[in-house]
């Protein structure tokens, strides 16, 4: 799994022109200064499901790989940086990013005005990521920020939505003997 930094300066991956991508380096250089291009992106999530539009594929990674250089952030980057500008002497503010232990805190800070006394247990991954995308096209979510690369020992398991697709079902299938071959669970949802 190569993240979208290190993967265009591999030659992996091609920046698109599209509303995101020109922008990726300004926004992602803004909140983590020195370190962005090592950096893989998640979403943190209570039932292994996934931002519902960034793909095809959700995977829930092994926490004991992940502590220790994982920290969580309020939102997207390109969401928080359009409603907290940028300028000389203008970091970002206190308060917005916390460490892997601390991830509760920072989502009860952020998420406590959605949940009220009937607010129903099933209801929390609803809460945590918006699963319907909001007017101003993000999805709200608290992104998880991973240092480092990431091996398939650190999957626990994916949830994949197949698609009706010749070409697509056989790279499924290839997929499915490596995550076999690394023991990683996997479930097949279908569109």
């Amino acid at each position: 799994m190569q993240a979208f930094h290190p993967a265009v300066r591999a030659g992996l991956r091609v920046p698109q022109n599209n509303e995101f991508d020109p922008d990726r380096d300004a926004n992602d250089s803004r909140i983590s200064p020195l370190f962005y291009d090592k950096l893989h992106f998640a979403a943190l999530s209570l039932d292994g499901n996934g931002v519902p539009h960034y793909g095809e594929f959700a995977i829930t990674l092994r926490e004991d790989f992940i502590a220790a250089r994982a920290s969580v952030f309020w939102e997207n980057p390109v969401k928080f940086n359009e409603e907290h500008p940028a300028g000389r002497g203008k970091p970002v503010p206190y308060g917005y990013r916390a460490t892997w232990p601390a991830r509760t805190k920072l989502a009860m800070t952020k998420l406590h005005s959605k949940i009220e006394e009937a607010t129903q247990d099933s209801e929390f991954a609803d809460i945590l990521i918006e699963k319907t995308e909001a007017s101003s096209g993000y999805t709200d979510f608290i992104e998880v920020h991973i240092y480092g690369d990431l091996h398939p020992q650190a999957f626990q398991h994916v949830k994949a939505d197949v698609v009706d697709d010749v070409v697509e079902k056989i790279l499924w299938d290839r997929m499915k003997a490596r995550l076999s071959h690394f023991e990683i669970s996997f479930e097949e949802l279908r569109q």
